[in-house]
């Protein structure tokens, strides 16, 4: 496991909840009253969706994904729903609330929305969004997505589903796991530093948290725009100069941590932990804390942690791949392949489970089980193979007699492998097989 792992993944939702708001306060990353994780108003026109339309939403929106077709995906979020309750509330001017409401919903149809946009440059990069599990209960219904990058980062996103006035199923809301709070929650903070802007009044009626935070909005989307353009000193000098309680915010602390990531492991590592102190219940928490554990090389507590936030989203198959990067480091390899076999089993089409599987051969150098699981990554993903020889972590196998006789049954024009989504590295003996 790689520290890039879980720290990509927060640049990815910090800039999938910030994106946009750098230009003008109409969407974006920060921190609601609401306790985390809260579910947002979504009512149904009707009977809310069933566990069959969630799952057939998810699968439409997965293809939209595959597609990167900003369009699909944008028409398939109630962004009306969103801002409704982002602006819901808050007495404001008419005017400043209508073009707050339609600058961020014009954004967000034509694609340029954080989420939209973060998705389509995601899967443009080989990366993967997946449904993995229904939610449902008495006043929530949606599905959650597994979101893996190219190199292997991790996140979850939630999306609260409502059936429109039309019948058609939306997103009302979606809720990423790495920033800890929904869109609509997010936006919201946004939208008060709007009405404070053109009403001095508010400013001065709000709490004192509230108030400070109003105050430094500014300061949070320099340091957007700083991540943006990779000034990463910036941010982190910006974060130390915020009020205490500001630097325990989450909307603080999240672009603190992507920053951290890019500059410094021991800053990296002191900003996860920060994160961990302050929200220590939160499914997020776990989310990040698997990396700092394992830079740590305290296994026991990585495993600690993606223990609980298996049991926090209700099971995903990675979470074995990501176990069995902590048995290969702790050279453990029969329990890494009980891990990785488990993944498989539970998720067929997984194919980081493969790479990982590929990577414990080349590790354990059975080259018989390496020239197998090419094949079986062939024949299961469609792959067609380029050169192996220039790859350094296959040079055993290179070298090997079993080698010889796997490049005698492939065709002519494919002399080696094909990047797969979490790469040919990924499976080396070095690296993390799920990094």
């Amino acid at each position: 496991m790689r520290c890039s792992t879980f720290r990509m993944g927060a640049a990815l939702l910090c800039a999938l909840a910030l994106s946009g708001c750098a230009r003008k306060p109409q969407g974006a990353e920060a921190q609601s009253n609401a306790e985390p994780g809260a579910p947002p108003v979504s009512v149904s026109v009707g009977a809310p969706p069933t566990e069959d339309e969630c799952w057939e939403y998810g699968f439409a929106f997965e293809e939209a994904t595959f597609e990167a077709d900003p369009d699909t995906l944008s028409r398939m979020i109630d962004w009306q729903a969103v801002v409704d309750e982002a602006t819901r509330g808050i007495d404001a001017p008419a005017d400043v609330k209508r073009n707050f409401t339609q600058s961020f919903i014009q954004a967000s149809q034509k694609g340029q929305s954080g989420l939209v946009s973060t998705l389509v440059e995601t899967i443009n990069q080989g990366g993967q969004c997946s449904p993995i599990h229904p939610i449902s209960g008495k006043a929530r219904h949606g599905i959650r997505f597994r979101m893996l990058t190219a190199d292997g980062a991790l996140n979850y996103l939630d999306f609260d589903l409502a059936r429109r006035a039309d019948g058609t199923i939306k997103a009302v809301d979606v809720f990423p796991y790495a920033v800890g709070e929904s869109i609509a929650q997010s936006t919201r903070h946004f939208y008060l530093s709007a009405v404070a802007e053109a009403q001095r009044s508010l400013l001065d009626r709000l709490t004192g948290k509230e108030q400070v935070l109003i105050t430094h909005m500014p300061t949070l989307l320099q340091m957007n725009e700083n991540l943006r353009t990779g000034q990463y000193e910036a941010v982190l000098n910006a974060y130390r100069g915020l009020p205490e309680s500001l630097q325990r915010d989450r909307l603080f602390l999240v672009p603190r941590y992507t920053a951290a990531a890019e500059v410094d492991e021991n800053e990296y590592e002191a900003a996860l932990a920060d994160f961990r102190k302050y929200y220590p219940d939160d499914p997020s928490a776990d989310l990040l804390m698997i990396d700092a554990h394992f830079l740590q090389k305290d296994f026991d507590a990585a495993l600690a942690s993606i223990d609980r936030l298996d049991r926090s989203i209700g099971g995903d198959a990675y979470l074995d791949v990501l176990r069995s990067s902590i048995h290969i480091e702790r050279k453990d390899f029969d329990t890494a392949r009980e891990a990785i076999s488990r993944a498989i089993d539970a998720e067929p089409s997984l194919i980081a489970a493969y790479w990982a599987l590929l990577g414990l051969t080349l590790t354990q150098e059975d080259y018989d089980e390496t020239a197998r699981m090419l094949d079986l990554i062939a024949e299961t993903f469609g792959m067609e193979f380029t050169d192996l020889t220039q790859v350094p972590e296959y040079a055993g196998f290179v070298a090997s007699p079993q080698y010889a006789e796997w490049i005698a049954r492939q065709p002519a024009s494919s002399p080696g492998l094909e990047e797969g989504p979490t790469g040919p590295e990924t499976s080396s003996p070095e690296d993390d097989p799920a990094s």
